[in-house]
């Protein structure tokens, strides 16, 4: 889309021009009342600067002004208000708002001089408070030592040497003494002991005590640290609840997670070199296609490189991929009959067989250009991978394509994915006008609907209407089941990073192919969304 500059009299064009355009301000409310404040003014002074007849009051969400009308060439940050670009100032076709001064912009200069010297002043004098917290707290952890240290005193032959004092300094044995000389004697005595322990207690013995110390409060904060991480993958942990199986999983409960872990456990690896146990191998596939977690995301988690989750993904992903694909079924007409919703019965009978629609996800831009054009969509005008997938009347997804680029057409995948082959003679699909398979449908005795066209038309006929709002009553299942698949797994709402799309030479399959498929896997193991009454 070409952008045009709002600025009275600026023929600058983002087709044409070498400049940036800017979105003009709007008004935020839910950061704070002094965010709301500034925004308002920002917005008001903006629409004094724009100053045209049309805007006096707000702005169209198309509204744009080029960087010619920056001193800098950007606008500035909304905290930024002393900033001579909070405003555009430049060439604005009226003489209402004047460019800035030098004095104008000396001034915002030591605005910001002051400002950057008030956060310097604060930074180093919260500085020299933790530099001031920290000595206190080291002197009190040598108080504390000296007091817990209990030391031997030489004592007189006639005194035994078992005898250890109590209060940590000297022996004190509580004597009535009458008189004051002798208390004030004793008192000089004990005295005179504690200076010269004190004195013993201060040289390599304290500091060997403090290392220690440190050493020890290391280890328990990396031990902490630990348990903080497998607070959130360990086992034990998901047991307890639930609410955070489904959140990380996308799982109903714990009962189906421990099933999905009983079904692949066997075929993990695990070592005396592994850094996770096989529950948190699968902890990281099922998060990373759950939250759409990047790899440096998922090391910090669990506390490995980021190689290591690669490695890790990748393998554990072949091993569910393998074990759960299986999920995915294409049922018998007798299983379909038997089992089929009451909605699709009114309307079509029972013999609904699949409803198929095809669902795109964007990718990252390829460098390769033959590998660009193949992925560009024009409908969602970005580069996509795009998947064909068949749900039964029950709701459960029954058939999923390899991935295609994005512009491959709607009937050439269903031609070259092998759907066609899983048809019975009878059966009936349901399908979008962007579906026009009649032909190749009927080659397998079956019978596709799709809604209407009135190309060529004035209008529909009565039994045209009613059959395309049967289709588009029931059609919308599939719809639900796609929704409901991105919404429980959402790296399928990319976009794709390119390295997942190379292809496997041994399985034909890209690392996506598997994701995709295993998403759909777990998904047909919640609640459907398809009501059966």
């Amino acid at each position: 889309m070409v952008n045009f500059c709002l600025i009275k009299d600026c023929a600058t064009r983002s087709d044409r021009d070498k400049a940036s355009f800017f979105r003009l301000p709007s008004v935020i409310t839910n950061q704070g009342e002094k965010t709301q404040e500034l925004s308002e003014e920002r917005k008001r002074r903006w629409l004094s600067a724009v100053s045209r007849e049309n805007r006096k009051t707000d702005f169209k969400a198309w509204d744009r002004i080029c960087s010619r009308h920056f001193v800098s060439g950007k606008k500035a940050e909304l905290y930024d208000n002393h900033n001579v670009d909070w405003v555009p100032t430049l060439e604005l076709g009226h003489d209402k708002h004047q460019p800035p001064t030098p004095t104008a912009i000396s001034r915002r200069n030591r605005a910001k001089q002051r400002t950057r010297r008030k956060a310097e002043e604060k930074a180093a004098a919260e500085e020299e408070n933790a530099a001031a917290e920290e000595a206190m707290k080291e002197k009190e952890a040598a108080e504390a030592l000296v007091v817990l240290q209990v030391p031997t005193n030489e004592t007189d032959g006639n005194e035994s040497t078992e005898a250890a004092p109590r209060d940590g300094f000297h022996n004190q044995e509580v004597q009535a003494c009458s008189p004051v000389s002798d208390c004030g004697t004793q008192m000089e005595t004990q005295t005179t002991q504690t200076i010269e322990t004190q004195t013993d207690l201060t040289g390599d013995f304290l500091d060997k005590m403090y290392a220690n110390s440190v050493d020890i409060n290391e280890e328990l904060y990396s031990i902490r640290d630990k348990l903080n991480h497998v607070h959130e993958t360990d086992e034990a942990c998901m047991k307890d609840s639930d609410e955070r199986v489904k959140y990380y999983t996308g799982l109903p409960n714990f009962l189906v997670l421990s099933a999905v872990f009983d079904l692949i456990a066997p075929y993990l690896k695990k070592t005396h070199r592994s850094l996770l146990t096989k529950f948190q191998q699968m902890m990281l596939v099922l998060m990373r296609i759950r939250l759409n977690l990047s790899e440096q995301d998922l090391a910090y988690r669990f506390n490995v490189s980021q190689s290591t989750v690669s490695r890790i993904f990748r393998a554990t992903l072949d091993v569910m991929f393998t074990r759960l694909q299986h999920l995915i079924i294409w049922p018998e007409r007798e299983v379909l009959r038997d089992t089929m919703p009451m909605q699709f019965r009114k309307e079509f009978g029972q013999r609904v067989a699949v409803i198929i629609d095809c669902f795109e996800i964007f990718i990252d831009r390829p460098s390769n250009l033959l590998a660009r054009a193949q992925t560009w969509s024009n409908y969602k005008h970005h580069n996509t991978i795009k998947y064909l997938i068949g749900i039964t009347p029950q709701g459960t997804t029954s058939f999923l394509s390899k991935a295609w680029g994005g512009r491959t057409s709607d009937k050439v995948i269903t031609e070259e994915s092998g759907f066609l082959n899983k048809l019975d003679p009878g059966d009936l699909v349901l399908a979008d006008r962007g579906f026009t398979i009649t032909e190749m449908v009927a080659m397998q005795g079956a019978q596709v609907h799709i809604p209407s066209f009135t190309r060529g038309k004035k209008q529909l006929s009565a039994a045209d209407i009613a059959l395309t709002r049967k289709i588009a009553n029931v059609r919308i299942h599939v719809e639900r089941v796609i929704g409901s698949t991105r919404q429980k797994y959402t790296i399928l709402r990319g976009p794709i990073p390119i390295d997942l799309l190379d292809k496997d030479v041994s399985s034909g399959l890209t690392v996506m192919d598997k994701i995709a498929k295993l998403c759909c896997s777990l998904n047909n193991i919640n609640p459907s969304v398809v009501d059966f009454e």
